[in-house]
């Protein structure tokens, strides 16, 4: 077999190594996704997919460089990256793009207004913007891989899993959505620099990034139950301790009392962080379709259009919404534009697009159904009591958490867990697949661990029925050379099991295909 280690530069550590190796396959992927798009933008002609286009400005005069951003960078601008995109450039002008959270084309602005201001003399504003949004996008990605990495040695406990699942993430099925002008690269970043502090820092910095979270996508407000599972968790942890303290019942009693005052006063204070963010934008749209003048002027291009799709515009009357007790416009405009709602998509045409999802749950329901079975007892606790303290008093070492047979894991898969079912049942299916694939980190660790043997990390053995509990009770130490372990299996492809050969082809074809229809404006995820 062929050898792919590689002499280590003085004073480098493996760890070292595996970090900039996930810079430089995160690079590639990036790389990979424009060259894709670039090719099947130029070869093949747009479908027609009448969705939100709005004109550009007939009064600016294309230049040169606008034409050479068109061609390299045209096939990103589809689908939501229309109304980001136009988000960034005229504000919320339409009613129908309050839905697009304001993180993502404010940093898209500020980028554009600030770094790549000079640009400006060259090429016309919505050029800048979109160059804006793909080197946003891109760094952000890189630093999510990395990010991940550092979380993945955290929870799992076990190096050779992290960075093949950082490997995978690289090239998740989802991909052209990490480089085109969305909001999901920003999400995952936000939600993986949340989760790696909750622990190595402080519940109060996690808070901090949740809300940014939510600024960026609706579904960060979830993730703000890591950090409430975290808090209940060490409150219990203290109530426990206190109880087993030699101490007399008046002062077990007031401890337990401060205990409980801190940690409330704590979970007020990390509430207040995590959801206000989203609450003012919420407050801002109100104030700008509710209470505001109907002198409100727009570019004539855009209200034209705006008029001619018949969508509420800035200045005209306020919606009902406004009248609700809490006005709250996301839930109206996902539900009145896009019929978001419990079983609103289940029609028989929509059957292509639950086909199109079904790998990504059928992964996600089989990594919650591995970890049940590998953590039984750690899920009828729901993950806030140490399941190993039995296993202490009966010998003298201490059992240590590794890989999937990890008590740590349980939030996760309970978030993804959630985030499936609410999927499946309420939003547009084939959301499902960008959705999860930027917002659960258990789906790679899943894959990694599934294609994964600790006893020969260079082969696979029969460790894919995912309803069978992983046997070993050897933990096999970190390999130095384990980043060429995933290369190996790959050039060793024909060898490989069956679900080894499912998932990169599943990986790989939606990596191209995806990239492919989405630069087209074809249906995607």
């Amino acid at each position: 077999m062929t050898n792919f280690s590689r002499t280590s530069a003085p004073g480098s550590t493996p760890k070292d190594k595996r970090n900039f190796s996930v810079v430089k396959i995160a690079l590639i992927s990036r790389i990979a996704i424009l060259f894709i798009q670039v090719v099947s933008n130029f070869l093949i002609p747009d479908h027609d997919a009448d969705v939100f286009n709005p004109p550009n400005d007939p009064t600016s005069v294309s230049s040169t460089s606008d034409k050479v951003v068109e061609l390299i960078f045209g096939g990103f601008k589809r689908w939501d990256a229309v109304y980001f995109q136009h988000v960034a450039d005229y504000g919320y002008s339409y009613e129908n793009t309050l839905a697009f959270f304001p993180l993502f084309p404010l940093l898209t602005r500020l980028i554009g207004n600030t770094i790549l201001l000079p640009l400006q003399w060259l090429m016309s504003y919505p050029s800048v913007l979109m160059l804006s949004a793909f080197l946003l996008n891109n760094f952000l990605f890189i630093k999510s891989a990395q990010i991940f990495l550092k979380l993945g040695r955290k929870v799992l406990n076990e190096e050779q899993l992290a960075y093949k699942a950082a490997v995978i993430f690289c090239f998740n099925p989802a991909s052209v959505f990490f480089s085109a002008p969305y909001s999901e690269t920003l999400y995952c970043f936000l939600l993986l620099t949340c989760l790696h502090t909750i622990t190595t820092e402080s519940p109060i910095v996690s808070a901090f990034f949740v809300g940014l979270a939510a600024l960026a996508r609706s579904n960060g407000l979830v993730v703000f139950g890591f950090i409430l599972h975290y808090l209940l968790k060490e409150y219990l942890k203290e109530m426990q301790m206190n109880s087993k303290a030699r101490l007399n019942s008046t002062d077990s009693r007031i401890i337990n009392f401060v205990i409980t005052v801190f940690t409330t006063a704590k979970l007020i204070f990390v509430s207040l962080l995590s959801f206000l963010p989203f609450l003012l934008y919420q407050y801002y749209s109100y104030i700008l379709f509710c209470e505001n003048e109907p002198s409100s002027k727009l570019p004539n291009h855009i209200a034209l259009y705006g008029r001619s799709r018949g969508y509420h515009l800035l200045g005209d009357a306020p919606s009902p919404w406004c009248y609700d007790v809490i006005p709250l416009s996301y839930s109206y405009v996902q539900k009145h534009h896009w019929n978001v709602g419990f079983l609103a998509y289940y029609e028989i045409n929509q059957i292509p697009n639950f086909l199109l999802a079904a790998p990504i749950i059928v992964i996600g329901i089989c990594s919650c159904i591995c970890y049940f079975s590998l953590n039984n007892k750690t899920c009828y606790t729901l993950g806030l009591y140490d399941t190993r303290a039995e296993s202490r008093k009966k010998s003298d070492e201490i059992e240590q958490d590794f890989g999937f047979k990890n008590q740590e894991l349980f939030i996760y898969c309970a978030h993804l867990l959630f985030l499936i079912l609410f999927g499946v049942f309420f939003i547009h299916i084939q959301v499902l697949t960008r959705l999860l694939c930027s917002s659960s980190p258990v789906i790679y660790w899943f894959i990694a661990y599934l294609i994964t043997d600790k006893i020969k990390p260079a082969q696979t053995i029969n460790r894919y029925n995912v309803f069978a509990a992983y046997k070993s009770d050897v933990k096999k130490e970190p390999n130095e050379n384990s980043e060429d372990d995933i290369i190996i299996q790959l050039t060793n492809f024909r060898q490989q099991n069956i679900y080894f050969k499912l998932i990169t082809v599943y990986f790989i074809g939606y990596f191209v295909l995806g990239t492919v229809a989405f630069s087209n404006f074809l249906p995607f995820t």
